[in-house]
């Protein structure tokens, strides 16, 4: 794995198991590494063996732990990669986990053309 930014140094000096835990068990989160093991605060989330070596290899110094959500690249490419299907803008959020505005956001950010809505063939005309 290719770590960034804190993480890239936490696996360097604690090893990535370190900064894998971390990144499970504390996404999106600056922790304050004590100096000493303690029982109280963000560190008890992690295994004691863990935490022994982040507190040896940053003891006293604040660590930031990123978010593991994806970039809004990512986002784009698997909402644009569903669009090509033929998908609806609900159809897409319903499979990505995303709410129907944020497809829309994401699409409208990224300059593409807005989903034409597609009539429902059980619907009777109006005239």
């Amino acid at each position: 794995m290719v770590w960034k930014g804190d993480m890239a140094d936490v696996a360097d000096i604690c090893g990535e198991d370190v900064a894998l835990q971390l990144c499970e068990r504390l996404p999106g989160i600056v922790v304050n590494v004590p100096k000493v093991v303690i029982e109280t605060g963000y560190i008890t989330k992690l295994d004691v063996d863990i935490a022994e070596r982040l507190v040896a290899g940053f003891g006293g110094d604040r660590v930031y732990v990123p978010s593991q959500r994806p970039t809004f690249r990512e986002t784009f490419a698997a909402i644009e990669c569903l669009v090509d299907k033929g998908l609806t803008v609900p159809q897409i959020a319903l499979r990505l986990g995303y709410t129907e505005s944020w497809v829309r956001r994401c699409r409208k950010k990224a300059g593409a053309p807005q989903i034409p809505n597609k009539p429902d063939p059980r619907q009777l005309p109006l005239f």
